[in-house]
């Protein structure tokens, strides 16, 4: 698990965590891809609010309640944090002290909560298949309609879902758009390889090309989504947002009727027709893409 500590008012002796959980035991943080896949199995970033003077029992029901898969782990896990630098790096072991992990201890550890924590499993593996949309691990996600079957999935398991649905629907359908040749796609082999794809380039794999190119083309939205919430966060707004949701709406929606399902809809769109993926593709993302789903 990853925990990224924000700093509220000290005054109250209480930090706002960010926490990512890990599948297994690793030494290594977990790259992009990774914290994805984690994020659909109910394993990804949550928030989570810890007292200066919480025991080490209830951080564990704190982890439990907001990961429900943690209350089968058996065999232990650790606190570690991470090296220094950029992109995959080593993870250093927190020892627990006496009374094990505490809030003190948390604190400490992360510098008053200026660094990024792991929680890794010692002897267990959580099971990574995606979630169902109704999961009780995605209740207080964010979530955006899908308009192919209308069913509103979180947003860590949108992009796939979309892919797979646009599938569905074109088979039910007897469907079958191929426009692209073995020579067209070697034109693209550049573009393709940027977008993270590392398997065969050919029409053989168009499936497979075009999911890598959505879901590194999700991952460059997601930090966005996240720097939002923890803005909002830092100033107490998602509380006050909950307590009055008709006077902050227009604040997000400009027309007066309009629900907050809509702006999902527009979102999905986004994932869904290519054309308007160039809003958080890079050129070579939406190039390719499109290209494919002429």
């Amino acid at each position: 698990m990853t925990v990224n500590a924000a700093q509220l008012d000290a005054s109250y002796g209480v930090r706002s965590t960010e926490a990512t959980c890990w599948h297994q035991h690793s030494e290594t943080t977990p790259t992009s891809s990774e914290e994805f896949e984690l994020s659909q199995a109910g394993l990804g970033k949550r928030h989570l609010t810890m007292s200066r003077d919480m025991s080490h029992e209830e951080f564990i029901g704190l982890l439990q309640n907001e990961y429900p898969k943690m209350q089968g782990l058996k065999g232990g896990w650790l606190l570690y944090k991470a090296t220094g630098g950029q992109g995959k790096r080593r993870l250093i072991m927190i020892p627990p002290d006496s009374d094990a992990y505490t809030g003190t201890l948390i604190r400490s550890a992360t510098t008053a909560g200026k660094i990024t924590l792991y929680i890794s499993p010692l002897q267990h593996e959580f099971d990574l298949s995606p979630l169902p949309p109704d999961a009780i691990e995605f209740q207080s996600m964010p979530r955006a309609q899908c308009q192919t079957c209308n069913v509103s999935f979180p947003l860590q398991i949108l992009a796939l879902h979309v892919q797979e649905c646009m599938e569905s629907q074109a088979g039910s359908e007897d469907i079958e758009v191929d426009l692209s040749t073995e020579d067209s796609i070697q034109g693209l082999s550049d573009e393709i390889l940027n977008c993270g794809y590392t398997g065969a380039i050919s029409v053989q794999n168009k499936e497979s090309i075009v999911r890598a190119i959505i879901l590194h083309a999700v991952l460059r939205l997601q930090p966005m989504l996240e720097q939002l919430r923890e803005g909002l966060q830092l100033y107490d707004l998602l509380l006050l947002m909950s307590h009055y949701p008709e006077i902050c709406q227009p604040l997000f929606v400009p027309q007066e009727d309009a629900k907050l399902k809509n702006v999902g809809m527009e979102m999905t769109k986004m994932v869904h027709i290519p054309s308007h993926l160039p809003g958080f593709c890079s050129g070579s993302q939406a190039k390719v893409t499109s290209h494919f789903c002429l």
